[in-house]
């Protein structure tokens, strides 16, 4: 007996749109939390505010390795929900999706926070 060619994928109904819609929103993440790693730099590098990092785990990073270390946690986070979102796509592509909209969603609150006390507390 054949295997059938839709059968061999682990997810018949990913096709390339699939595929597409996934990078794109891979994309938006991305760009959401390097956003996220400027806010986060501007705000640290304003002598005349005191502002903090509230993140405890990001806050080690920043206070042992100053902001490259901070960078590298952050951006390493985001590769971690990428991998995680790709594992999931080859058989959820729809939970995948929802995944990384919604961890943009939560990503650009904070992006927004940032800029409103930057824009509050500046002169």
């Amino acid at each position: 007996m054949t295997k059938h060619p839709l059968n061999s994928n682990p997810c018949p109904q990913e096709s390339f749109l699939a595929r597409a819609i996934q990078e794109q929103e891979i994309s938006c993440f991305v760009l959401a939390s390097t956003l996220d790693v400027l806010m986060t730099y501007i705000l640290l590098r304003q002598p005349e505010l005191q502002f903090i990092e509230s993140n405890p785990i990001a806050n080690f990073f920043l206070t042992n390795w100053d902001v490259t270390g901070l960078a590298c946690f952050k951006l390493s986070m985001t590769a971690v929900v990428c991998i995680i979102a790709h594992f999931v796509a080859k058989y959820r592509p729809n939970v995948a999706q929802r995944l990384l909209n919604s961890a943009t969603l939560v990503i650009l609150a904070v992006v927004f926070y940032s800029s409103y006390l930057l824009v509050r507390h500046l002169p």
